[in-house]
């Protein structure tokens, strides 16, 4: 596997060690400053060419931004659901609204991310949305119906994870993809962790203190996560557009 390494100064992100990852060849070429193939706007190029499966491709503008919606997105939701942790776990007469609250943007980031987040397989990806989209009419139903809030109505009640659960199944298929795509230890461990305490929980299997432990843990690996995907460049995120663009054309010609 070949490797390379370059600095993209205009943009701030360093981009190292390319290789072969989750099917994406990148180029090996270093540039000392970026090719423009416009003067402004999200088509102005930042970076290029890259060598992809089906042609050479440019990092531009407007894909640094959609990558750094993306990560933000995934920080916001890591942030707002460490913060309704930390408050379930450390006092004793939590207040709902702001914890249900807290649920809530946690669970509008998570959506944004998987509305940024590039998978080639596009019915793979629309399949994450469609459940995270479920999730969150679940949610909003148990908000008003269970007669305790949106997470405590949800975490008594059990039968309302039926409803409110697929949400944590498309967190799931994103820390997977993330997982076998960059082989991110914490992406595996909260792959693994969601449907233990969520599936744990629903089949009355964990006791209370392991549920806390493991809750605590969650939103102590999710926040590293959403730390972790700064550390990458843009184009691992981004993945090989000649593969998007082979398959919209194939779309378009079917």
């Amino acid at each position: 596997m070949t490797s390379c390494g370059f600095v993209v100064s205009n943009t701030g992100l360093t981009l190292a060690k390319k290789g072969l990852t989750c099917g994406r060849p990148q180029s090996c070429a270093v540039r000392k400053a970026p090719i423009r193939m416009s003067s402004s706007g999200d088509s102005e190029v930042l970076e290029g060419p890259f060598k992809g499966n089906f042609g050479d491709w440019y990092l531009t503008k407007g894909d640094v931004i959609g990558v750094r919606d993306y990560r933000f997105a995934l920080l916001g939701a890591a942030v707002s659901a460490a913060i309704a942790a930390g408050i379930a776990l450390g006092v004793e007469n939590p207040p709902l609204p702001v914890v249900d609250a807290l649920y809530l943007v946690a669970n509008g980031f998570l959506g944004l991310s998987l509305w940024k987040i590039h998978i080639y397989m596009k019915p793979m990806h629309n399949l994450l949305k469609a459940l995270w989209g479920v999730g969150t009419a679940g949610a909003v139903a148990a908000l008003f119906l269970t007669g305790e809030g949106l997470a405590f109505g949800t975490y008594d009640q059990t039968l309302w994870m039926l409803a409110t659960g697929w949400t944590f199944v498309a967190m799931t298929g994103l820390f997977f993809k993330e997982g076998i795509c960059f082989n991110r230890q914490e992406a595996w461990g909260l792959m693994v962790l969601t449907p233990i305490l969520t599936g744990g929980h629903f089949l009355h299997l964990l006791p209370a203190q392991v549920e806390r432990g493991g809750l605590g843990a969650f939103a102590a690996m999710f926040l590293f996560f959403a730390y972790r995907k700064f550390e990458q460049p843009a184009t691992d995120d981004l993945g090989d557009k000649s593969v998007f663009d082979h398959l919209e054309r194939q779309q378009e010609a079917a």
